[in-house]
């Protein structure tokens, strides 16, 4: 029986963050696991990552993202429970889906945030859902984020207790015959 995995995807993801597409790879590549990426409609996403190995499925429409990015967040967090429950582990990428986390962290499932951004609350460009990392201090998940210097700065910043473990998506380079100069490897 394979192990189901998702990642929750914020709106405009694709745009600014891959690494969640590219983790679904290469969680996709482990034996015995199926990956899926919720995230919203967007027909480009899905047929420029079809043949990598993992689903996509829209939970908001595109044109609700654009007008109201808040509404849209809220509905897709609703929309995401009943994913959930047919899911072994949920991981999160941002801040925006953060809750996600929390909540399949009520209902029992092994939870990892993926942390592609760092917001502290109070300094410029924090954001207004920065407030969502600083719940990391006192929850109970594996958080993993891209090298090593980050994740000791996420450590630092948010004084968590552990610090953040690395994953390098640059493997995925290797694979595709692109040289890789930084010489890191996969870590969990």
């Amino acid at each position: 029986m394979k192990r189901r995995v998702g990642i929750f995807c914020e709106a405009g993801c694709r745009y600014r963050y891959p690494q969640p597409l590219d983790l679904a790879e290469l969680v996709a590549r482990r034996g015995g696991v199926e990956a899926t990426v919720f995230g919203p409609e967007d027909e480009k996403v899905a047929s420029w990552n079809s043949g990598r190995g993992f689903a996509y499925k829209a939970l908001v429409n595109a044109k609700l993202v654009e007008k109201r990015s808040s509404l849209a967040n809220v509905i897709f967090a609703i929309r995401a429970i009943p994913e959930m429950f047919k899911l072994d582990t949920v991981v999160v990428t941002t801040t925006v889906t953060l809750p996600i986390g929390l909540i399949a962290r009520a209902l029992r499932k092994k939870t990892v945030y993926y942390a592609l951004e760092l917001l502290v609350p109070g300094r410029t460009g924090g954001g207004r859902y920065s407030v969502f990392q600083l719940l990391l201090r006192y929850m109970n998940i594996s958080i993993y984020t891209t090298g090593r210097p980050r994740s000791r700065m996420l450590k630092k910043v948010l004084a968590l207790k552990r610090t953040p473990k690395s994953v390098d998506c640059s493997v995925l380079l290797m694979n595709a015959g692109i040289p890789n100069r930084s010489n890191v490897t996969l870590r969990e």
